[in-house]
């Protein structure tokens, strides 16, 4: 979840719990690339000099010619015109970190499944559940019953407490949206960004890059994917051999394009126009209609958000190469519209794997 939600609503004197399912990620899945938030500065200066993160660069290894570049930022985004910040590059789980630091510096308690009274649903204190997950979220007279559970080391903790508001900030995936029955409208999955890979520098000094390769399911299952076969793939990628080479970890990830039907807190933005809100109705200023204006405000502005622009522009040198992905996904489609209730899945497999040595090929030296 988004943990600046929780500071600005603390801020505004309302009472809260954060839960975080994932509790503290030990490696880098993706950037941060809005500062407006306490700590800004210190997300600039840590993140990597601008030059070696704004542009898409394609080559045939890392070692080899380069292809051709998109610059995915423009002079607008430093300009400050528009906002008083501008982007930034920041892996998430040292994003997390800060987030968490600073609201046990504004009073918040972190709560783990060793440190939690199952049977209190009363929130005397702010807190962060770190590891726990919603599973159930019900409405009654007084409010929302929310139910919170967490699983390490074989023990399973519940959680259950009262609440005025339950605020989903989960992303596209949402699980509170999805227990609302909450629908998204737009492009539930963008294409394969490639047919060979992407490899995404987080921090250099640090060692620390993603690297992200197309994922065909159900041809492929995640188990394909072993430690071992992925550090060859970015053997390939890389272009040599690597003495220090570690695959740390291995899961899908799909980019979408789509808004929640009834609008979920998304970015720093949002986070700042809901909490003020919320405060108001809650402390008897407002009523509670001034709620649905958050929606009202800020559900164009996730739209356009949503166009992926910077995913069309970096589809422009691929597509000139011959590697366009929207041949690929309709290979992928008609596999599984023809052949997939008839063929094994080694076979339709093996389909995929010649599909791609072949687009391969097309960019080998």
């Amino acid at each position: 979840m988004d943990s600046a939600m929780p500071e600005q609503v603390i801020k505004w004197g309302v009472m809260c719990s954060y839960g975080e399912k994932q509790g503290f990620l030990k490696t880098p899945s993706s950037s941060f690339h809005q500062q407006s938030i306490n700590g800004g500065d210190e997300i600039l200066r840590y993140q990597p000099p601008i030059d070696l993160w704004r542009k898409f660069i394609y080559c045939t290894s890392l070692t080899g010619p380069v292809l051709g570049s998109v610059d995915h930022m423009q002079p607008q985004d430093f300009a400050r015109v528009l906002s008083p910040v501008y982007v930034a590059h920041f892996s998430q789980y040292k994003l997390m970190r800060l987030l968490i630091e600073q609201l046990k510096d504004i009073g918040f308690q972190i709560r783990g499944d060793e440190l939690m009274n199952s049977d209190d649903n009363k929130l005397l204190e702010p807190e962060i559940l770190l590891g726990y997950e919603c599973t159930s979220v019900n409405a009654t007279k007084n409010g929302i019953t929310v139910t919170a559970c967490s699983t390490s080391n074989g023990k399973h903790v519940t959680k259950c407490f009262q609440c005025s508001f339950l605020i989903g900030t989960d992303g596209a995936g949402s699980t509170v949206r999805k227990l609302l029955g909450i629908g998204m409208s737009g492009d539930g999955t963008c294409k394969n960004l490639l047919v060979i890979g992407v490899i995404v520098a987080h921090d250099l000094k640090q060692g620390e890059f993603v690297v992200q390769v197309p994922f065909y399911p159900p041809q492929q299952k995640v188990k394909d994917f072993s430690s071992e076969m992925c550090e060859k793939l970015i053997v390939n990628l890389v272009g040599r051999e690597l003495a220090d080479i570690n695959a740390m970890d291995v899961k899908p990830w799909v980019m979408h394009a789509e808004v929640a039907e009834v609008f979920l807190a998304g970015n720093s933005r949002d986070v700042h126009n809901l909490a003020w809100k919320l405060a108001s109705v809650l402390k008897g200023i407002a009523p509670p209609s001034i709620i649905s204006t958050y929606e009202t405000e800020c559900r164009q502005i996730a739209i356009f958000n949503t166009s992926v622009q910077n995913f069309k522009a970096a589809m422009v040198v691929p597509a000139a190469l011959g590697l366009d992905p929207t041949i690929a996904s309709s290979i992928h489609r008609t596999i599984n519209d023809t052949f997939g209730s008839i063929l094994p899945t080694d076979l339709q497999k093996a389909m995929l794997n010649g599909i791609f040595s072949i687009g391969r090929m097309q960019l080998s030296e």
